[in-house]
C-alpha cells in the first residue's frame, strides 16, 4: 500500500472499520500506527526537533526523515482537549500536526477545568486507541506523574501508578524514573532510567537514595538517553528512548508503552524548564502550596 493509500485508509477507518484478531507485534519491522490494530511502537525511538513554544518535534526511527509520531508543544491557555487550558505536550498517532492526539501531559489538575501552574507534578492522559475497532471498552486513562527530591538533594525522582483496565493483567504497577548522570555507561550526556517500584513502598516514602540497592537490583525497563546539546532552535536529535524489556510491554499491554513515552517526554520538558532540580522542585512546591 502506498503512503497516500495508507493515509486515506486511516482517515476512513471510522466509516470502514477493519477488524483483526492478530496480537500486537513489537519487533523492529513494526510500522506505527497500523490501520485496524492497536498502536505499536518500535523498541527504539529517536526525537528530533526542539522545545520551542507551540513547536513540534518528532519521534522517529533511525533518522529525522523517518518520522513516526509528532509531539506538539502547547504553551498557551487556549482550550485544547485533552489538556483543556493547561500548557503541556501532546503525542499524535502520526507525523502530522492534524493527526489524532493519543496521549498528553500537562499540569497537575486541581479541580475540573483548573490546574496547578508550574507545579512539580504532571497529569498524564492516554486517549482511547483510535485504531481499536473491536468495541473492547477502550477508555481514556489519566494518572499523576509525581516528583520527589532525592535525599542526595540534587535531582528529583518521578513515580507513577499504572494499570491497563482492558488488558489481561489489570493489576496496578508502580514505576520510577531515576536520573542518570553524565558519563555513566551508555549515558554520555545523561538521561533517565525507568524501573519497577514496589507497591508496598508508598509513593511519598521513596528510598532514601535513588541509587540504593532497591533500584540497583532491578533491570531497567526503558532508557531515556540524552543527545549531545546543540544550539537552541536548531533541528537536532534531542534524545533516544529505548524499551529494554519487551516482555513487560506484552504483559501489561500497549497502553503502558504510551504511558512510558508520555512520561519520558514530560520529564524531558520539565528538565529543560528547571523543574527536576532541588531548587526547581522546591520552588514548584511553594507555588503548589499557594494554589491548593
Amino acid at each position: 500500500m502506498s503512503a497516500h493509500d495508507s493515509s486515506k485508509a486511516q482517515t476512513s477507518v471510522a466509516r470502514n472499520p477493519i477488524r483483526t484478531e492478530q496480537p500486537p507485534s513489537y519487533d523492529e519491522s513494526v510500522v506505527a500506527p497500523a490501520v485496524g490494530s492497536r498502536l505499536e511502537f518500535p523498541p527504539t525511538l529517536r526525537a528530533y526537533g526542539d522545545l520551542s513554544n507551540d513547536g513540534t518535534f518528532y519521534l522517529c526511527r533511525d533518522s529525522k526523515e523517518d518520522r513516526l509520531y509528532a509531539v506538539t508543544i502547547k504553551s498557551t491557555h487556549r482550550e485544547v482537549e485533552p489538556l483543556g487550558t493547561s500548557p503541556g505536550v501532546m503525542l499524535r498517532c502520526g507525523p502530522g500536526n492534524d493527526d489524532l492526539i493519543i496521549a498528553a501531559a500537562g499540569e497537575e489538575i486541581k479541580s475540573p477545568g483548573k490546574y496547578i501552574k508550574n507545579g512539580p507534578n504532571s497529569n498524564i492522559v492516554l486517549m482511547p486507541d483510535p485504531m481499536n475497532t473491536r468495541n473492547t471498552g477502550d477508555i481514556k486513562l489519566a494518572f499523576l506523574l509525581r516528583s520527589k527530591i532525592s535525599d542526595r538533594g540534587e535531582v528529583a525522582t518521578f513515580t507513577f501508578l499504572f494499570n491497563n483496565p482492558t488488558g489481561s493483567d489489570r493489576r496496578f504497577h508502580q514505576f520510577l524514573w531515576r536520573k542518570v548522570r553524565n558519563g555513566e555507561p551508555g549515558f554520555e550526556y545523561g538521561g533517565w532510567e525507568l524501573a519497577r517500584h514496589p507497591l508496598e513502598e508508598r509513593i511519598n516514602d521513596l528510598p532514601p537514595q535513588y541509587g540504593s540497592p532497591l533500584m540497583d537490583d532491578r533491570q531497567p525497563l526503558t532508557r531515556l538517553i540524552y543527545s549531545k546539546p546543540v544550539k537552541l532552535g536548531h533541528s537536532k536529535e534531542m534524545f533516544t528512548l529505548k524499551f529494554t524489556d519487551q516482555a513487560v510491554r506484552l504483559n501489561i499491554g500497549g497502553h503502558w508503552a504510551r504511558a512510558v513515552i508520555m512520561t519520558a517526554v514530560r520529564i524531558y520538558q520539565l528538565e529543560r524548564t528547571g523543574r527536576t532540580t532541588k531548587g526547581g522542585i522546591g520552588i514548584a512546591d511553594v507555588f503548589r502550596a499557594f494554589q491548593i
